[in-house]
């Protein structure tokens, strides 16, 4: 009975990391690929420039987002 609840519980905590996953980084790769179309598409270079920031940003926070829910 125990190992069943185990088991259950177990589940549960990947589904849950799972769908955390999907709902937190798909926002943040978003954002990265809004910037690149951006830093791609424009000729003034302080607009290139923030775009950049916001590229290195979101990678940061992709990054981030991806060990903690290693664990």
């Amino acid at each position: 009975h125990t190992v069943t609840d185990l088991d259950d519980l177990l589940t549960s905590k990947r589904d849950l990391i799972s769908l955390l996953g999907h709902d937190l980084r798909t926002p943040a790769a978003q954002t990265v690929m809004a910037a690149n179309a951006i830093s791609e598409s424009t000729t003034d270079p302080q607009i290139g420039e923030y775009a950049d920031w916001i590229k290195e940003s979101g990678n940061r926070q992709l990054t981030l987002l991806t060990e903690v829910l290693q664990l």
